[in-house]
């Protein structure tokens, strides 16, 4: 487990990028953004790139996270070699508290915007909690 700052921006990122990348997409390729969120960790740099024309809302949600800095001292909870590096959610994975403006942004729950966009290696996605299929 690393705990990390940079380590716990890196796992926002990929959170990011995996929803931005798996949502809302139409059969054309997505067009990659210009922003960039770069993770300065103990083993290198990791520079993620977004895809606002698949998953808008998301996008400006995880943006508005990083730039509030609500993963840093956050942890990847789980890494299996080859498969998967997930960070812990960002209310329940920091390991120091949040302020007010971080604690309202963090507790906000985002729309699912899904795409068919493939989950293949190199892809980042977002888990949810709860998918209410039916209103």
């Amino acid at each position: 487990m690393c705990t990390n700052n940079s380590v716990l921006l890196v796992c926002l990122t990929l959170s990011l990028c995996s929803v931005l990348l798996v949502v809302g997409a139409s059969s054309a390729e997505p067009q990659l953004g210009s922003a960039r969120v770069v993770f300065q960790t103990e083993y290198g740099d990791i520079e993620f790139g977004f895809y606002p024309s698949v998953a808008p809302i998301t996008v400006d949600h995880i943006f508005k996270l990083v730039r509030l800095g609500c993963y840093n001292t956050n942890h990847f909870f789980r890494v299996d070699k080859g498969f998967v590096a997930q960070v812990a959610d960002v209310t329940n994975g920091r390991s120091a508290p949040m302020n007010e403006e971080q604690r309202i942004e963090a507790e906000k729950t985002v729309i699912g915007e899904f795409s068919k966009v493939k989950h293949v290696r190199g892809i980042l996605s977002m888990g949810r909690y709860q998918i209410k299929l039916f209103p």
